[in-house]
């Protein structure tokens, strides 16, 4: 097999309960883990340089003005590249933005960020529980805490499962949006630059989760190579 036993190990392990967050969806709540989180178990599973993932957008017609405020739509396919053994495993997701605010360019970084973000989700799911895959089933019988085994999360933590296991708090999922907004909106490599270099972004920056860190520098690398 393509992977290795330790990856198939953590592969296979339950969704932790901790990792799920619900949001309304009409008259009933709905489960759902954040697109930081996918990427920071990608990053933990497959290796920082192991993964990678190719965005298409399609704009669903022409921006709409509704009560004073901008509109916008979009469709993404994302495909994402593992690296295992030598093989290339390929899988792909689509996923819905709907952007809408009073200014039209945040109107579109909305729609496409969230449809980016869907899409990739749903492509990572097909990788099993840790990337979501166990909430498409109503019994949940694949989340729950899992049997504490530093052996299975490899070389890359060093045993060091801590730092892993700690949600992060409201203030620092707000730090994590602001900054990841940041980078979704920055036109090209050097001004990533230019804005890590500032002072402010290494404070709050050092206030996230490791896994937020990962995540973020994750998006970071994605960012420099489509503008390349």
């Amino acid at each position: 097999m393509p992977f290795t036993d330790k990856q198939n190990k953590l592969l296979e392990q339950k969704l932790e309960p901790q990792n799920i967050k619900q949001r309304s969806n009409g008259n009933f709540k709905l489960d759902y883990i954040e697109g930081w989180h996918a990427i920071a178990e990608a990053n933990r599973i497959f290796g920082f340089d192991g993964w990678d993932r190719h965005t298409e957008l399609a704009k669903l017609g022409e921006p709409q003005e509704v009560n004073r405020k901008w509109r916008v739509r979009f469709m993404a396919t994302v495909t994402i590249n593992v690296r295992a053994n030598g093989d290339v495993i390929t899988r792909q997701g689509i996923g819905y933005g709907d952007g809408i605010a009073g200014d039209m360019g945040a109107a579109f970084e909305g729609a496409i960020k969230e449809a980016e973000t869907d899409a990739m989700k749903r492509a990572l799911s097909t990788f099993g529980n840790q990337f979501g895959l166990a909430l498409y089933d109503k019994d949940k019988a694949n989340v729950g805490k899992n049997d504490t085994d530093p052996e299975a999360w490899g070389e890359k933590t060093g045993g060091d499962i801590s730092k892993h296991m700690k949600a992060p708090t409201p203030t620092q999922e707000a730090i994590y949006n602001d900054l990841m907004d940041e980078v979704m909106a920055a036109d090209n490599g050097d001004a990533i630059d230019v804005w890590l270099e500032q002072d402010e972004t290494k404070k709050l920056a050092a206030k996230m989760t490791n896994e937020q860190k990962e995540s973020l520098w994750a998006e970071i690398k994605h960012k420099r190579q489509a503008a390349a």
